[in-house]
């Protein structure tokens, strides 16, 4: 049914992940030509190609998965692709920041709120994957009453 609660868990998740798109994982207050990834003074996630396919494709994950009600099993698969996307997003958002912080100089960059993102999505991807998991069992505890 998708008036349950992990159906506003994976929304809150997904919107999360769409949030990194207009958030900034950090800033610095001027432009760093030297620096790839803030050559226009924030980093965020269209700084490289592998940061927006993994909060794509896993905002995406999030927003179907409310869908699959009907089919629970793969809607917690289809959950556990999307925290894995997160994970990964912010893994790869976190090397690519430390391997460009020696072209930084003096500058030290601002955290901005769009790290805290993925954060939230994995939290809320965690409790609808454990709501989702109830679920299941109550159909199954009542399929052995039949």
């Amino acid at each position: 049914m998708i008036q349950r609660i992990q159906t506003l868990y994976l929304a809150l998740a997904g919107l999360g992940l769409l949030g990194t798109f207009a958030l900034p994982f950090a800033t610095s207050a001027e432009a760093v030509a030297t620096s790839q990834l803030f050559a226009d003074g924030r980093y965020d996630v269209q700084d490289h190609v592998a940061l927006t396919i993994l909060a794509g494709l896993g905002a995406v994950a999030a927003l179907a998965a409310i869908f699959l009600f009907k089919n629970r099993p793969l809607q917690l698969r289809i959950t556990v692709l999307s925290m894995v996307t997160a994970i990964l997003l912010l893994v790869v958002a976190i090397v690519l920041f430390l391997n460009d912080a020696g072209s930084m100089g003096e500058l030290t960059p601002q955290d901005g709120w769009g790290i805290a993102l993925p954060v939230l999505a994995i939290v809320f991807l965690i409790l609808a994957q454990r709501n989702i998991r109830k679920d299941e069992e109550l159909v199954r505890s009542m399929d052995r009453l039949r």
